[in-house]
């Protein structure tokens, strides 16, 4: 990241935030009292390693269009994968029919501990990813940091608390999708770098985390991999990257083949690499 560090828009003008790196202010989700859009704008500031939690409503509305109109043997089981704070799942939820719905991200909790007039978040092994005050957002993310940030994060890293017992957990799902909840819908915390040891699966979805500005191909292979090992016979994943316009591939899984079924908009950057592979058995 160029530039770690932000300046946070409730203090600063409409003037700079327009000319220099910004951000808005995570320390709202600290609240407990904010509404799904603050909370979904909010999440989407923090950075788990290589990885933004962006993310917001309607992003690949034609990708559910298409996903409606699947023909299943029954009501399909669903696999949600990196869907940060479930607000495009909201969409999926509502626009198709389903048996089970797993909605799953490595990250679905952070911690946070005030100190000498800073909001410090941290991920749940006690990693500290972001500091917020009044006036700056910083990333503790020195790889690619332009001279001065690299030098300035380096002295903010001495000064970092350490996560202790007593510091407050904040759950990152969407109070929308929280009411959504039931014997049908699931969250469930899942490292997409591991077996799903769950059910096997109709139908998956990967919005906007398979792409190689996060992972490298190989990781994208091993990804791939497990989410495929995942699916029924017969079952269906979908990519899709919305950047800057949606854009996604729909793959159908056929006696150790995955075989492309429809592209929406020219199909995904890594759609060459699904195919590619003459077995995923």
């Amino acid at each position: 990241m160029k530039f770690p560090i932000k300046l946070n828009r409730l203090y600063w003008g409409k003037v700079l935030t327009h000319i220099f790196p910004s951000s808005v202010d995570p320390r709202v989700l600290c609240s407990g009292k904010i509404d799904a859009v603050s909370f979904t704008s909010a999440v989407s500031v923090l950075k788990f390693g290589t990885t933004l939690k962006t993310t917001n409503k309607k992003r690949f509305t034609q990708t559910i269009q298409e996903l409606a109109n699947l023909k299943f043997q029954g009501l399909p089981v669903v696999l949600d994968v990196g869907a940060s704070d479930g607000s495009a799942s909201i969409d999926v939820i509502r626009n198709i029919e389903f048996n089970k719905y797993y909605l799953t991200d490595l990250n679905i909790e952070i911690f946070y501990n005030i100190s000498g007039g800073a909001t410090y978040f941290y991920d749940e092994k006690g990693v500290n990813i972001l500091m917020v005050s009044d006036k700056w957002v910083v990333y503790f993310d020195a790889d690619g940091a332009i001279f001065p940030f690299n030098k300035i994060l380096n002295l903010i890293k001495r000064r970092i608390p350490k996560l202790v017992g007593g510091n407050k957990k904040i759950v990152l799902i969407n109070p929308e999708l929280q009411a959504l909840v039931s014997s049908k819908v699931a969250i469930c915390k899942y490292n997409m770098f591991e077996a799903w040891n769950h059910e096997k699966v109709d139908l998956i979805v990967a919005g906007n985390i398979l792409n190689q500005c996060y992972f490298s191909d190989f990781e994208i292979l091993n990804v791939l991999k497990n989410l495929i090992s995942a699916l029924k016979e017969n079952g269906r994943i979908v990519i899709v990257d919305n950047r800057p316009h949606e854009k996604s591939s729909i793959f159908k899984f056929v006696k150790g083949v995955v075989k492309l079924e429809k592209r929406i908009n020219g199909g995904t950057d890594i759609e060459s690499l699904v195919l590619n592979n003459d077995t995923w058995e």
